[in-house]
């Protein structure tokens, strides 16, 4: 089994025109067997965004190469669980010393790391999680927060009390729709479930477990996640945006950054314009075995 990733993110036409910088950002990479991709999403309510979203995924990075370090085995839920993104971001205020405020670290924080036989994927916050197989098979999930307000990592540092303060008060509460989808050549799109999750199962983050035997049962090829970015293409229903978005005709090198690119002019060439920032990061798996 081969594996890669690669990563692009792009400002979104409602930015442009306002003159403010794009405030999504991704990265991918490798640290010894290990893959990994990040996406972070910085809201356009906070101030400097931009950089939090940065600083997010590169804490978010940091704290992934140091529990591989640290364990140097197979992934599975409780690994991912230990992973502590948070904590990375908030330890010993070192964003504070950057000049950097809490509302410039609003944004969100969704990854997939993988080593030669697994892997996983953990969305804290919004976004779309997807993974293709062999055959053409996409499976989509979608994660929306009621009023537009996502669970972001840095809430960890006052124990997410705020947070859930602004959602009622009760963790309980159901405030994360998780909508699941899958396209399969020939027959189109199907819909799957809608779950509605609580605040706290939020504040936990959503865990997809790739086992080895799930991998080659399924003959996963690709897994994705993207930023909110990706439901808000004019004119596109987010599923087709995600179907295009994995539409890759030549996967060597940056694979992810020219379809991509290539989606986004196809896009606006046609009058569906991206309003919004997107980010994507992509694990390729390549099972020569599978095929």
């Amino acid at each position: 089994m081969k594996i890669s990733a690669d990563h692009y993110f792009s400002i979104g036409e409602q930015h442009l025109k306002q003159g403010k910088p794009c405030q999504d950002y991704a990265i991918s990479g490798e640290f010894e067997n290990l893959y990994f991709a990040i996406v972070s999403d910085g809201c356009s309510g906070g101030k400097n965004t931009d950089v939090g979203a940065r600083f997010t995924a590169l804490s978010a990075g940091a704290a992934i190469k140091n529990s591989w370090f640290l364990k140097r085995n197979a992934f599975n839920e409780k690994i991912a669980e230990e992973i502590d993104i948070e904590q990375n971001i908030i330890q010993r205020g070192t964003y504070r010393m950057l000049g950097l405020t809490e509302e410039d670290m609003l944004a969100t924080c969704l990854y997939a790391c993988f080593s030669d036989n697994s892997g996983f994927a953990h969305i804290l916050g919004d976004g779309v999680l997807a993974w293709k197989s062999a055959d053409g098979l996409i499976a989509m999930r979608r994660f929306d927060w009621a009023d537009n307000a996502p669970m972001y990592p840095i809430y960890r540092e006052n124990n997410f009390r705020a947070f859930t303060q602004f959602h009622g008060g009760n963790i309980e509460a159901r405030k994360l729709t998780a909508d699941e989808w899958i396209y399969a050549p020939n027959c189109g799109y199907e819909h799957v479930k809608t779950s509605e999750l609580t605040i706290g199962d939020g504040i936990k983050g959503q865990i997809e477990v790739f086992s080895a035997l799930c991998l080659e049962e399924q003959k996963i090829e690709f897994v994705a996640i993207f930023s909110d970015g990706i439901t808000q293409v004019e004119n596109m229903d987010w599923k087709d945006a995600v179907f295009e978005m994995l539409s890759f005709k030549n996967t060597a090198g940056a694979f992810a950054k020219r379809r991509a690119i290539s989606f986004l002019k196809n896009a606006r060439d046609s009058g569906k314009r991206p309003m919004d920032d997107l980010a994507y990061a992509v694990i390729r798996i390549d099972q020569e075995y599978a095929k």
